[in-house]
């Protein structure tokens, strides 16, 4: 394989080798050698393999091709040929090893061997790749084999022994061979060590010697100037000379170096130079400007003082112009201020006419805002700080305002001046006295014209606003001498005026000026005339007036006559218009009403009858608006009071129409939201239109629906297809899985925003699509449990953990609700067994008080957060504390309503009904002792004759009847028997009504029992299902914790309570059944007249021996209170979402309310009131 090395013996040397028969060389990287240099072209050669032989075409390259320094278009070539790429890139071709090398002459023949040549190395090593050349004779040349490294060579190596010879020397130090016999190196110059740059021309000069360090010591000490020169100078030499002819690379860097300090320090110097300079001129032109400033300054305090001079005598002469009334276009009597150029033009003494221009030392002068009340005069500088800085305004008062703007202009600054107090006012002094004096004068210019009016005008503002002046003692005559000659010129005037108005037919200003002189002017020469033809031309005038009048009439009439009242009554309204004083338009006011009547009612027919003219369904919006014109321009006219029905039964069928196009239209156009809010605002106003639209609400509900579900509005969704089912349509569009989604979607909204109520209507509407779903379970749970329904929400978090038992949430909420309806029962449960504690105290006197009276005591039982006490039943004055108890505070439900009762029981009915059931007993028993007595009685008196003393005479009765007969002995005993019947029928009805109420309190009882029982399974099933929550990592599961440590506490207690009391409970049972019979039995003896004695308490000592044993009882009812004392924070974990408008708080009761009775018996006898209840709410 042939062999390219690049740039040879240069520190770019490479390598290249390749195994094809051809290769491109160019910059291209397509290229098989790429070469990136600028010279070289993107294709630019290549070699090719042409049998045993290499030959080099130029590929119409841009620089050319050249062989050993001849340009060729196609050369064939040999080893150790150098190819040229351009003018810069240089090329060694050797061919490879194998190839047969060239024949040397000997003297002696010896075998063909390599070409003998002399191998490149660095540091005495050989170079890897070339082979050893043998020893050649002299006058061999020595060509130098590179192998590829970018190391430069050091030596060459001695064709006798092989030794490494630096260049250095000339000979080989070990056996003295002379390299002066060999031919030179083939490189265009000897090689050099390592950092020597190679020389551009002339190779062997002189070296640079000392220039560089020279060049590099001058560049350090530049700052001293001159050596930054010298080392430039120095430093340019060395580079040159290195350049030319060679050198080390430490000497051109510190020939570089030594250019770059000295520029260096050459551009630090000039800096500094042109700094000082230019602190140098910024000083001399700060002196100068301060100069400048001192001129300046002095000028704008004069051109200011000026200004507000001319300022002065603008406003001055303004006041002037004004009292003259200089200018006064309307004739009003009152002068107007004048711009500028007018102001300048009037000639006044206080202000020149060269003001026009508007221009006064280096201040622009203007005035603005001109009117009859007010004007600015405004003094700007014409260049600010330098022909002034303040500017300066004045007005009607003659104060000065100025300040310093800034440069702004007067329309930038944003408002008014303040006044500058230094500045006096403009007409102080003797100024207005000067004024006056020009006035004055003015006016006696008038008065000489003829012109008396205007001057008396002036004297008379004259007199006003200059009354302290000297010019006011000159006006008393002036005024006397010209107020004749003004009032005979005015009245003159005005008679011409009426003579012109007569002249011109008008006989109406005519009067009113000759009225007008007969008041004003009583001493014109011509006063009598004046009023001679103001007598005249009234007369006249009111004939005239009259005669027009009359000719309208009966026009009027005419018009009216001919079925035109409209036109009719415009004559009228005329005549009343312009001849009110006539008599025609007395004669109107009468006719006019009925007239105006018939023409309302002709107008509200024919508005009427062209709706009517027009179609309902092309022209609704027409007729709308000629019904709506109709009933509010109308109303009270006859004709719409009497088609009222008619007319309204058209507009809402119009209307109805115009509605329904108009939706029609926006369905049409796809906004189908549009169409039925319009419907459903047309339907607000008028509701009498709705079944009109049934057609469009059943196309429109189920659009705008789906349209809201897409847009997640889930709300709104479900209210328009609960409007589409209200509608009853045929074909029902609604899907039952949509509709019940939507129900779930939004109950889940009315939940989160603790609207409960609502919240289940929504789900009982999707309960038949989600009743297996375990979500909609727990939703619907929730809301139970907001509703006070514990046990039924129990029932829907067992079906969500069914389907889901891997959620811990569902177990926290069934515990929950679980542990709830406990706490009830609880609550409940202190309260009903709350009138059977008694008194440990009074234990003995109890047992020994009679069975048929067992003494109830008073307890006051506390519920916490309530802050009210239940007063338990009580018919002594004996009390226990019975608190504090009730510290859990039960969640309010969202109805406001207690939840139902699970403890049913009443102790104080219990007790009630046995204290009744023994009163029967006592009755009975005394009743038959009594009827035992009466009967003994009777037998008596049969066998003895009763006493006169004892025996009753009825006065109105026969003697036959007093006599003690065995008719009346019969008749006695009949009574008797009758009377016995009825008692015992009486008795009969009292024990049915107490066996029906034993059984219901048996009832209750019993109910009473089971609650407490499953009040036990509730808090272990409750406590079991937290504990599952918190294994499975439930919501709020800390919260859960504490929940749960406080129910295990109430479960232990309950647990033990439980037996105690329904054993209890089943005692009482039993004795109130063993009273019950033994009263029974008593009523079925009396029934069959049996007399014999009874005595109830030998058979029932036994029973009320249990009864007052309580000690048992008081125990669980004991663990039942230290249950109710110990607080379940159930406020710290609640699965209901906060209301919108939530409850206040409860508040939690003191220690000294804990102990205070809820109630206070009053001293009267003792009653057995109800039993004591607490409300859910109230917790």
């Amino acid at each position: 394989m042939p062999v390219l090395t690049i740039h040879p013996a240069t520190p770019r040397e490479r390598v290249f080798q390749w195994s094809e028969p051809r290769c491109d060389i160019g910059r291209a990287p397509t290229n098989h050698l790429q070469i990136d240099e600028e010279a070289v072209s993107g294709y630019h050669a290549r070699i090719e393999k042409r049998g045993d032989e290499y030959w080099l075409v130029d590929l119409n390259s841009t620089n050319g091709t050249f062989v050993n320094g001849s340009q060729i278009k196609e050369a064939r070539l040999k080893d150790g040929d150098t190819l040229q790429l351009g003018e810069v890139v240089h090329i060694r071709f050797n061919l490879p090893a194998e190839q047969p090398p060239k024949e040397t002459p000997t003297e002696t023949p010896k075998p063909a061997q390599p070409e003998p040549a002399v191998e490149v190395v660095s540091e005495g090593v050989p170079m890897p790749g070339i082979p050893t050349a043998a020893p050649v004779p002299p006058g061999s040349a020595l060509m130098p084999v590179s192998a590829g490294t970018a190391m430069a060579p050091r030596g060459v190596q001695c064709p006798s022994c092989q030794a490494f010879i630096p260049f250095s020397v000339n000979f080989c130090p070990r056996c003295g061979f002379s390299l002066a016999q060999t031919a030179p190196l083939a490189f265009p110059s000897q090689p050099q060590p390592v950092g020597f740059v190679r020389p551009m021309e002339h190779p062997g000069a002189p070296s640079v010697g000392m220039l560089p360090l020279l060049a590099l010591l001058c560049g350090v000490f530049g700052f001293l100037v001159i050596p930054s020169v010298l080392a430039i100078i120095l430093g340019l030499l060395a580079i040159g000379h290195i350049r030319r002819h060679g050198g080390l690379e430490s000497d051109r860097k510190q020939a570089t170096w030594g250019v770059f300090l000295g520029f260096f320090w050459v551009v630090v110097g000039l800096g500094l130079g042109g700094f000082y300079g230019w602190h140098l001129h910024q000083r001399a032109q700060k002196e100068q400007f301060a100069e400048t400033r001192l001129v300046v300054d002095k000028l704008m305090a004069e051109n200011e003082a000026n200004a507000i001079n001319v300022l002065k005598g603008i406003a001055r002469a303004e006041k002037l112009v004004k009292i003259i009334r200089y200018k006064d276009p309307n004739q009003s009597g009152v002068g107007q201020y004048l711009p500028l150029t007018e102001l300048a033009e009037a000639g006044t003494s206080f202000c020149s006419r060269d003001l026009a221009s508007g221009l006064v030392k280096g201040y622009r002068i203007s005035i603005r805002d001109v009117s009859e009340a007010s004007y600015t005069a405004v003094a700007e500088p014409e260049k600010y700080n330098e022909t002034g800085r303040r500017t300066f305004t004045i007005d009607p008062s003659g104060l000065i305002r100025g300040r310093d703007l800034e440069g702004k202009s007067f329309a930038q600054s944003g408002g008014a001046l303040p006044v500058l107090s230094e500045q006096k006012s403009a007409f102080e002094g003797n100024e207005d006295d000067a004024i006056a004096k020009e006035a004055l004068v003015t006016a006696k210019r008038l008065a000489s014209e003829g012109q008396y009016e205007q001057c008396q005008r002036i004297l008379n503002d004259i007199a006003t606003q200059f009354s302290i002046t000297t010019v006011a003692q000159e006006l008393t005559g002036l005024k006397k001498s010209v107020e004749p000659f003004i009032i005979e010129a005015q009245a003159s005037l005005k008679h011409q005026k009426a003579d012109a108005a007569l002249a011109a037919n008008d006989l109406k200003l005519a009067i009113s000026l000759f009225k007008e002189i007969t008041e004003l002017y009583p001493t014109y020469s011509k006063i009598s005339l004046v009023s001679d033809n103001l007598t005249k031309y009234q007369t006249l005038y009111i004939q005239k007036l009259d005669k027009e009048a009359k000719d309208l009439f009966d026009k009027a009439e005419a018009l009216e006559r001919e079925g035109k009242p409209e036109a009719a009554l415009e004559l009228y309204v005329q005549i009343e218009k312009n001849y009110p004083t006539t008599d025609w338009a007395k004669r109107i006011a009468e006719q006019k009403p009925a007239l105006q009547k018939s023409i309302r009612e002709k107008a509200a027919e024919q508005l009427y009858a062209q709706a009517r003219s027009l179609s309902v369904n092309t022209d609704a919006r027409d007729i709308v608006n000629l019904l709506q014109q109709l009933q509010r321009n109308y109303t009270d006219t006859e004709y719409v009071q009497r088609n009222r029905d008619a007319i309204t039964t058209y507009y809402q069928k119009a209307l109805a129409e115009q509605y329904r196009a108009l939706a029609i239209e926006q369905m049409k156009a796809g906004r189908d939201a549009d169409a039925l809010a319009r419907l459903e605002d047309a339907c607000a106003n008028n509701p009498d239109v709705r079944p009109s639209f049934r057609d469009l609400f059943l196309q429109l509900y189920p659009r705008v629906a789906r349209k809201r579900m897409d847009e997640g509005d889930a709300r709104t969704a479900l209210q328009l297809y609960t409007n589409y089912l209200m509608l009853e349509p045929a074909t029902n569009e609604v899907n039952l899985a949509i509709l019940s989604k939507l129900q779930y979607n939004v109950a889940k909204i009315e939940f989160s925003q603790g609207r409960y109520l609502e919240a289940l209507q929504l789900l009982i509407g999707a309960k038949p699509e989600y009743f297996q779903d375990p979500e909609f379970n727990d939703l619907y749970g929730s809301v139970e449990i907001a509703r006070g329904n514990y046990l039924d929400s129990i029932e829907y978090f067992n079906r969500a953990i069914a389907a889901k038992p891997t959620v811990g949430n569902y177990y926290a909420r069934r515990g929950y609700a679980q542990l709830l309806l406990a706490l009830q029962i609880e609550q409940e449960a202190m309260i009903a067994y709350a009138g059977l504690l008694r008194d440990q105290t009074n234990v003995a006197t109890t047992a020994t008080a009679p069975a048929s009276n067992p003494p109830p005591t008073a307890i006051n039982i506390v519920v916490a957060g309530s802050g009210t006490n239940v007063p338990a039943p009580s018919n002594t004055q004996t009390s226990t504390d019975f608190g504090p108890v009730f510290m859990t505070v039960l969640p309010p439900t969202a109805t406001g309503l207690k939840p139902e009762m699970q403890v049913r029981y009443d102790a104080s009915a219990s007790q009630l009904l046995l204290d009744q059931i023994l009163d029967m007993l006592d009755a009975m028993s005394a009743t038959n002792a009594a009827m035992r007595v009466r009967t003994a009685v009777r037998t008596a008196k049969a066998v003895q004759p009763t006493s006169s003393s004892r025996t009753t005479v009825n006065v109105n009765t026969t003697p036959e009847t007093n006599a003690p007969t065995s008719d009346n002995v019969t008749t006695a005993s009949s009574r008797e028997r009758l009377k016995r019947i009825k008692t015992t029928m009486d008795f009969g009805k009292s024990l049915s009504s107490l066996r029906q109420r034993i059984l219901d309190c048996n009832k209750r009882r019993e109910i009473s029992v089971a609650a407490m029982q499953r009040m036990a399974e509730l808090f272990k099933n409750g406590n079991r299902d937290l504990a599952k929550a918190i294994q499975l990592h439930a919501d709020r599961s800390p919260q859960l914790a504490e929940i749960l440590k406080a129910t295990e506490e109430h479960e232990k207690l309950i647990t033990r309570a439980i037996p105690k009391i329904t054993s209890y409970l089943a005692v009482e049972m039993d004795v109130i059944d063993k009273v019950t019979q033994m009263t029974e039995s008593v009523y079925r003896s009396m029934r069959v007249h049996t007399t014999t004695a009874l005595d109830p308490t030998a058979t029932l000592d036994i029973y009320f021996n249990r009864w007052f044993d309580r000690s048992e009882f008081d125990k669980g009812v004991q663990f039942l209170r230290e249950a109710a004392a110990i607080k379940v924070p159930l406020e710290n974990y609640s699965i209901l979402p906060p209301p919108t408008a939530s409850p206040p708080a409860p508040v939690a009761p003191s220690s000294s309310a804990t102990t205070k009775s809820a109630t206070t018996t009053p001293a009267a006898k003792p009653t057995k009131p109800a039993p004591a209840t607490v409300e859910p709410s109230e917790q």
